[in-house]
């Protein structure tokens, strides 16, 4: 937790900004490890319950045309109702 400030500092100004580069980090990269752990945690036969929710945002995200920017682009598809923020032909990133 004591790398928590750090993370913090680096990433909030980038949120606030609306700005999800891709250059520490990268949706896609992030679903492929959750699927992984998805997979190991089925196979150990423990809850998948965590993981599978995960996964399900990560993907929503990748189908939003967000793959190639940070998992913090995340929180623009959870400004939106899962619901409601199916791909949209034309927007920027496919979201309502």
């Amino acid at each position: 937790m004591s790398g928590m400030p750090d993370f913090l500092a680096f990433y909030t100004p980038r949120i606030d900004a609306g700005e999800h580069p891709s250059d520490i980090d990268r949706l896609a990269m992030g679903a492929a490890s959750v699927d992984h752990v998805l997979r190991t945690a089925r196979d150990a036969g423990v809850d998948t319950s965590l993981p599978k929710a995960v996964l399900d945002v990560f993907r929503r995200g990748t189908a939003a045309g967000r793959a190639d920017d940070s998992v913090t682009s995340l929180i623009e598809l959870l400004k939106v109702p899962a619901e409601v923020a199916g791909p949209v032909a034309g927007s920027k990133h496919g979201l309502r």
